[in-house]
């Protein structure tokens, strides 16, 4: 019996350690730690052993302390946030610099989500049926975004890019597919960047409207809204020939058309 339990114990000790997948916990979220970096990660062994670990409004800090140890808070894993249905805000401090793929993937609870102008890798499927996200502010320090970045967030309306050409993004593949019906989404892209976001098609294809920020598109007269007078003077000043400004093409095609005054029209209808 003695010599059974030695036996026992010797291959107990052989048996590799059960693996975690984060090396500590701090308020509520995990972190991987390599060197003076952390990761925020899911809970456990694996991105699905655990269900709806984070929930409701979410902080991550730009530094994490445990045993008297300081780590920078640089990236957001791959997976961190799986399917975490009951997430409905995150903040992201300013020293992350990427976000993992599929890192909110099915989180359909989350309506806002603050992306620091340190990021600058968007992974793949990173909000793939994120379907309570109605805008995004995409900061310009990204300079990648992977594949289906933004796939099936149905409800993602407007899209704010801040990066001033989009020759300095590298594209994944149908960043926007299947996010919601073209029809309403709008584009906000920086000032005289209209005509290079227009002409790209990675972009141009998933919206109906491109507009430069701090422009409404359809505001002719720059009141500020859209009325029956934008209507009337689009009209006019189609008609005369007249310079027009960039928001009178309100749907982003690169030219100002009777098509334009189509869908100011359908606007002003619709209510929107």
């Amino acid at each position: 019996m003695k010599h059974f339990f030695q036996f026992s114990l010797l291959l107990l000790a052989l048996l590799p350690a059960t693996a975690t997948a984060h090396d500590l916990e701090v308020d509520g979220i995990y972190y991987n730690i390599n060197g003076n970096e952390a990761t925020v990660t899911y809970r456990g062994t694996s991105y699905d052993e655990y269900t709806d670990e984070y929930s409701g409004d979410v902080t991550i800090p730009a530094t994490v302390t445990y045993n008297g140890t300081t780590y920078s808070v640089t990236s957001i894993g791959d997976e961190a946030f799986y399917e975490c249905t009951g997430l409905t805000s995150v903040t992201i401090g300013n020293s992350v610099t990427s976000i993992g793929s599929y890192a909110f993937f099915g989180c359909t609870g989350l309506t806002s989500i603050d992306i620091p102008n340190s990021v600058t890798s968007i992974g793949d499927n990173a909000f793939a049926y994120c379907s309570g996200l109605t805008s995004i502010d995409i900061p310009n320090s990204v300079t990648t975004i992977g594949d289906e970045a933004f796939d099936h967030c149905s409800n993602l309306n407007d899209v704010y890019c801040h990066v001033a050409d989009p020759l300095l993004l590298t594209m994944g593949s149908d960043v926007f597919y299947r996010s919601s019906d073209y029809a309403g989404r709008t584009l906000h892209v920086p000032a005289g960047s209209l005509s290079a976001y227009q002409a790209d098609s990675r972009w141009s294809q998933y919206f109906e409207t491109i507009v430069e920020m701090g422009q409404t598109a359809g505001d002719i007269d720059g009141d500020g809204k859209v009325t029956v007078s934008d209507v009337t003077n689009l009209i006019d000043q189609l008609l005369g020939g007249e310079e027009l400004p960039a928001n009178a093409d309100v749907n982003g095609d690169g030219n100002v058309n009777i098509k334009d005054v189509t869908i100011l029209i359908d606007m002003l209808l619709n209510g929107e």
